[in-house]
């Protein structure tokens, strides 16, 4: 699922306006907000990391709690940059516990442009 509205970063125009927007996290889901660096990682041919092989590794590890992600994808990202990182990465993952409670009608809150 990508989120259906996108915008200005956040942060980087003082002026920007933005809207709310929600979400609901089930048990179980992930979050993934992430700079440029993660998807555009190359590898020796200059083939980017790409935003689709993000998704297919995510569905591979969605077993895994959301520190273990971090650490497989950076593993991941240093393995086809053979040892180099292009650029500088920043990645969010927050997953929802799968045996939490769901939460209720109206709760939960996506700032969107």
């Amino acid at each position: 699922l990508h989120l259906k509205r996108g915008g200005t970063l956040v942060g980087v125009d003082p002026d920007s306006v933005y809207s709310e927007g929600i979400i609901k996290l089930l048990p179980g889901d992930m979050l993934i907000i992430y700079t440029d660096g993660i998807i555009d990682q190359e590898d020796s041919r200059r083939d980017y990391f790409g935003e689709r092989r993000l998704v297919q590794f995510l569905k591979e590890h969605e077993e895994l709690d959301a520190e273990s992600v971090v650490d497989k994808l950076y593993d991941t990202l240093l393995s086809l940059g053979e040892g180099l990182i292009k650029d500088d990465m920043t990645i969010v993952v927050l997953k929802r516990n799968p045996s939490s409670v769901p939460l209720a009608e109206g709760s939960g809150r996506a700032l969107t442009r």
